[in-house]
């Protein structure tokens, strides 16, 4: 039979416990990087068309399309299969001024093919664009300009120094759209919407000048895929 003192002690333990064992889950809670929201996904993984109007440097079999294909298997994302060759359909996106403008698209297909100069900015080198029925994605377009030069801020008139690899980061961040269906950066939906906290460095980063191979808090594909 325990002492009152021997009971006192190990109440005075276990409260010490719980209490520890409290303070790590609201630290963990704290600390543990949020899923990047899934904004619409495919039922299953769509195949990749490089369009034979694809700028040069994005073509297949070339360094910076194999280097973003190899990033998204890494993180558990994949193409059904790589095709090459004329994309003959054209979709209308909107651009970030709200104008439409013409893509090629195909359906069930992420497209990869030139973005006409008008639609991209000083910040953004590249374009997603995709629909979606009742949550899935039926077709992703990804654009990407003929060539990659430093963007100048037009309000500042600086040149910013791209990142290494530019090229496949490029177009790794507009899979992330378009095969992914993710929003920009990583942070938990605010009142149902994707806003989220910037990350240098991470591949979401809407800034290409700020944006890298990073890969903290991305969504893992659906249970379709798997």
């Amino acid at each position: 039979m325990m002492t009152p003192k021997t009971q006192k002690y190990i109440g005075l333990i276990v409260g010490g416990i719980f209490t520890v064992v409290v303070l790590v889950m609201i630290v963990y809670g704290l600390t543990a990087p949020s899923k990047t929201p899934v904004e619409t996904t495919w039922d299953s993984p769509p195949v990749l068309r490089v369009c034979t109007d694809a700028p040069e440097w994005a073509q297949s079999g070339g360094d910076a399309l194999d280097k973003a294909v190899a990033y998204w298997i890494e993180q558990g994302w994949r193409f059904k299969a790589i095709e090459k060759g004329p994309c003959p359909n054209l979709c209308t996106g909107i651009d970030e001024a709200g104008n439409p403008f013409q893509i090629r698209c195909e359906k069930g297909t992420v497209t990869l093919t030139e973005l006409p100069g008008t639609v991209w900015t000083e910040e953004h080198l590249g374009v997603c664009v995709r629909s979606s029925n009742e949550g899935s994605i039926t077709w992703g377009a990804v654009g990407v300009p003929p060539y990659l030069d430093p963007a100048t801020n037009w309000e500042t008139g600086e040149t910013p120094f791209l990142p290494k690899d530019a090229e496949a980061i490029v177009i790794a961040h507009e899979f992330g759209h378009c095969l992914a269906g993710l929003g920009h950066n990583v942070g938990a939906p605010v009142g149902g919407c994707a806003t989220m906290d910037a990350k240098p460095g991470h591949i979401m980063n809407p800034i290409t000048s700020k944006s890298g191979w990073g890969n903290e808090g991305l969504a893992e594909p659906p249970d379709s895929w798997k």
